[in-house]
């Protein structure tokens, strides 16, 4: 497992943003105090999130957009593949794809209820607007936490094998 790989160091920056919001977050969302100063930390998690994603969809670039074939471009990367070690022959390109979407998804989930005012969100809840705008916000912190936990342990204990990584 290379550690200097990029995927591998964009999870790092995602889990070490997560390790620095933790406990702000969780004393947040159980009701004691007031929002404390994460905006560095989030957005440094949000780029990344959205960095991870790239290595699973890569945006096209404006020559592919239009009608130029990857081949005929100079200088651009193959994508890269995803592959089991339990299961080479299996594409896990998806497996990625969902999980980075996830990522991706549970960040901005995380700064857009982190940006908002409990106070201005209308929910049905008997728990009232700040008891649930603040149990949305750990509920996607953790499925941030454990989605990145789970891409990086796996490419951590060599079952996830990316090839073209370097």
């Amino acid at each position: 497992m290379d550690r200097s790989s990029p995927v591998f160091k964009t999870l790092a920056v995602i889990l070490q943003a997560c390790t620095e919001i933790e406990e702000p977050v969780t004393r947040y969302a159980e009701g004691c105090g007031d929002k404390p100063d994460i905006y560095r930390q989030l957005l440094r998690a949000l780029n990344a999130a959205d960095d991870l994603f790239q290595f699973a969809l890569p945006d096209p670039d404006d020559a592919q957009l239009h009608g130029c074939t990857r081949d005929m471009l100079d200088g651009v990367k193959d994508p890269l593949v995803f592959r089991h070690r339990e299961h080479p022959d299996w594409d896990f390109g998806p497996w990625f794809g969902g999980k980075a979407s996830s990522v991706k998804s549970c960040t901005k989930d995380l700064v857009t209820l982190w940006l908002m005012d409990p106070e201005d969100y209308t929910g049905r809840e008997e728990d009232g607007s700040r008891g649930l705008v603040r149990s949305r916000i750990l509920q996607a912190f953790r499925g941030l936490q454990s989605y990145a936990r789970l891409i990086f342990d796996q490419i951590y204990d060599e079952k996830l094998i990316i090839e073209g990584d370097e």
